[in-house]
């Protein structure tokens, strides 16, 4: 599956206005890719889906109300990731998957290699999870938003209302924690 074209704010501001062919074309350039997204982070194709499908119903039912938005693919998935954190708190039963840094490799699977990758993986995730563990949450929050979410330096600055500098000394702290938890 090859990444979805760059989203547009002008797409996204005439989704605004009430575009029904803009909201199919965001639906359709975005859908496959949120999926993806959202199976790596919870293995569960129904409950994906159900989160999809209510995420595009909500920007479309609310779509008077939508925010002036820099990165449209970012914030689809920070929603379909809070959406799916909820599903994942109301069913205890859920095994939560962790949301892997982007390889495009995985982004040409199919989702039964997805589900093979995610059980080969279980010590790289739990090393990855007590890695991640000895961060503070603001450079947790800082690794998520640029290699998670892919968001700049800039963008993650703004969204955060702190400086580039910080950003850039928060984001050096935690590789550096993360190699070293690594290499033990």
């Amino acid at each position: 599956m090859k990444s979805p074209v760059l989203i547009s704010t002008e797409l996204w501001r005439r989704i605004g206005e009430g575009d029904a062919h803009a909201m199919k074309t965001l639906y359709q350039e975005s859908y496959q890719h949120l999926y993806v997204y959202g199976f790596r982070m919870l293995a569960d194709q129904d409950k994906v889906k159900d989160c999809l499908q209510e995420l595009f119903c909500e920007l479309w039912i609310n779509r008077n109300q939508n925010t002036q938005v820099l990165n449209v693919i970012a914030y689809l998935k920070i929603c379909v990731r809070n959406k799916l954190l909820k599903v994942i708190a109301a069913d205890k039963n859920t095994i939560l998957l962790d949301a892997d840094l982007e390889n495009p490799d995985l982004m040409t699977h199919s989702y039964e290699q997805l589900l093979i990758e995610s059980q080969h993986s279980l010590l790289q995730k739990q090393r990855l999870h007590h890695a991640l563990d000895s961060l503070t949450n603001s450079q947790r929050e800082i690794i998520r938003m640029k290699f998670f979410e892919e968001l700049s330096y800039q963008e993650i600055s703004l969204l955060l209302d702190i400086t580039l500098r910080t950003v850039y000394n928060h984001l050096h702290a935690a590789l550096v924690i993360l190699r070293n938890n690594f290499k033990r």
